[in-house]
């Protein structure tokens, strides 16, 4: 919790004496303040002043080191960074400036005066132990915890004011403290934790939290602006707003029917018709010839011969009407092909002549008729 640092031996019969008159009357005045009576609470002080601290304080790092002090007589009590350790002495290094300026000091008295922060925001290294109705809050050294005075108070509005900040010690704990008395520093010594009620104090710093502070002066400009007529900035500033939002506006409608009309032309261009795996073949118009099924068709008919066949007369060859009303296309051909045809003519001829003599020899016998053979010569 503590730095330790070498003590030198106590200069004086005084120094020593104080040191044990510390020892002897802290663990009094720490019993009193963990048991609720604190030694804050019949003190009665003028009215203390309002000021600002809107930005956090960071104190310098001697401050966070627990620079304990014990005060002179009668109390010797032991104080966190003490700003007025001796009458006339005022030590700001570890507290804000809005803070110490405010701050009066009186001694061999159980509190001080303390401005009211408003807004407040809490220093660096410090706490907000207790929150209070209306934003009040109480802010404590990083590690102190925060007796509030139980007897009387002493602003209504303030319940924090006139409390105290505390710490316990551990038993056996050793730590190094600065000794006064009334006018000055008497020594630099050790003292070491005897029971479990020992402690160490510190000034409590209290205020209105600075939400609360922004709230209304934000309400009390909104209500005196709301009276007054816009001036030309706040005109320009909203007519450039509507422009803004009316480009981004009609952006957005032309991306969103651009993309509309993509994801159309996407989905037409890929839609095709599946195929499958048969083939089909394109429907022929009614120029193209068709062959008629072969079932069912024709069959090749052979005329019936007149009865009775009547041959002309060989020594004049005449061909046989065969039912064709047109002309017959003539073909030129070669020799031997005319020579064949004759061939072929007289072999008809001596067949036609032999049927005609086996028609003379034939004899009708009643119904019937036998053919019998020519006579012989």
């Amino acid at each position: 919790m503590t730095t330790i640092v070498p003590v030198q031996a106590a200069s004086s019969a005084a120094a020593a004496s104080t040191a044990a008159a510390a020892s002897t009357t802290l663990a009094t005045s720490t019993t009193a303040a963990s048991t609720g009576a604190s030694t804050s609470s019949s003190f009665s002080s003028p009215s203390a002043s309002t000021v600002a601290l809107t930005t956090t304080f960071t104190p310098p790092p001697s401050c966070t080191e627990h620079r304990l002090s014990i005060l002179s007589s009668p109390y010797y009590n032991l104080w966190l960074n003490e700003p007025s350790p001796v009458p006339g002495s005022l030590v700001t290094d570890c507290y804000p400036s809005q803070f110490i300026n405010g701050y009066t000091s009186l001694f061999n008295q159980t509190s001080s005066i303390a401005p009211v922060m408003s807004p407040l925001v809490c220093p660096d290294a410090w706490t907000a132990v207790n929150t209070f109705s209306s934003n009040y809050i109480a802010c404590c050294p990083s590690g102190f915890l925060l007796h509030i005075p139980t007897t009387s108070l002493v602003d209504s509005n303030r319940p924090a004011y006139g409390g105290t900040c505390y710490s316990t010690f551990t038993v056996g704990q050793t730590i190094t403290v600065t000794g006064y008395n009334a006018s000055t520093v008497t020594a630099t010594q050790q003292w070491v934790a005897s029971t479990s009620l020992d402690q160490a104090y510190a000034h409590v710093i209290d205020g209105f939290a600075l939400a609360e502070a922004s709230t209304s002066s934000s309400a009390s400009a909104a209500s005196s602006s709301s009276s007054n007529s816009l001036s030309g900035g706040a005109i320009a500033g909203i007519v450039i707003g509507v422009v803004a939002f009316v480009g981004i506006l009609a952006g957005f409608a032309l991306w969103f029917f651009r993309r509309r009309r993509q994801n159309a032309a996407a989905r037409s261009a890929s839609h095709e018709v599946d195929g499958g795996d048969a083939f089909h073949e394109k429907a022929g118009d009614n120029d193209f010839r068709k062959e008629l099924p072969g079932a069912g068709a024709a069959t090749t008919a052979e005329l019936e011969s007149p009865d009775p066949v009547h041959e002309l007369d060989s020594s004049t060859p005449a061909e046989l009407d065969g039912g064709w009303k047109g002309a017959e296309v003539h073909t030129p051909g070669t020799e031997k092909e005319a020579e064949r045809r004759r061939e072929m003519l007289e072999m008809e001829d001596r067949e036609a002549r032999r049927l005609q003599g086996e028609d003379e020899g034939t004899v009708k016998v009643g119904s019937g008729e036998r053919r019998t053979p020519p006579p012989s010569y």
